[in-house]
């Protein structure tokens, strides 16, 4: 039975993603029954297209899910990824950039129909608090956060499901902090 967890490793997934019926109000690109999407997020100073899911899926209809199952596992030991940990570290801190989130983007990306010059285009955002794992002493895990139209915070177009796994490697580099010299 594993009783703290893994300390030197962050996992996430992406399970899947739906979009409210009226998400194209506020979100026009979603008009498009072409336009397939795709989810990014920004981690641990990781290069970015290491972190989109594999491929664009089609724009599901309402309220059903289209299913992405990207889960990627981070190492953050001290010895061999000292920067990773830094970064994590770093998310903890009061002036920490996205207040200790993680930034989930979901992408249009055009189909290959399309206009040649057509542009992947950034239409929501999501987050999980890295911050309220630590505090709530809980795994985030296969959970539902609201989409946020890009251009319009208020405006919630749907919601994804992921999963982020790093309490152990949290409260392991929590004491690490209070320790002085060490971050």
């Amino acid at each position: 039975m594993e009783l703290s967890g893994n300390t030197d490793s962050v996992t996430v997934t992406i399970s899947h993603l739906s979009l409210k019926e009226k998400a194209h109000v506020t979100c026009p690109v979603l008009k498009n029954d072409s336009v397939k999407l795709f989810v990014a997020y920004n981690f641990l100073g990781i290069e970015p297209e290491e972190l989109e899911t594999p491929f664009s899926l089609p724009k599901p209809k309402a309220n059903l899910p289209i299913t992405y199952n990207f889960t990627k596992t981070f190492q953050v030991d001290m010895q061999n990824n000292y920067e990773r940990r830094q970064y994590l570290a770093a998310m903890l801190l009061p002036d920490d950039p996205e207040q200790g989130r993680i930034r989930f983007t979901v992408v249009s990306d055009p189909s290959d129909d399309d206009d040649m010059d057509a542009e992947c285009e950034d239409i929501g955002v999501a987050f999980v608090s890295v911050k309220e794992i630590l505090m709530s002493k809980k795994d985030f895990e296969e959970q539902n956060v609201e989409i946020c139209d890009v251009k319009n915070d208020q405006g919630v177009i749907g919601s994804l499901n992921v999963t982020v796994k790093c309490l152990a490697a949290l409260e392991a580099v929590e004491k690490e902090m209070q320790i002085e010299g060490t971050y």
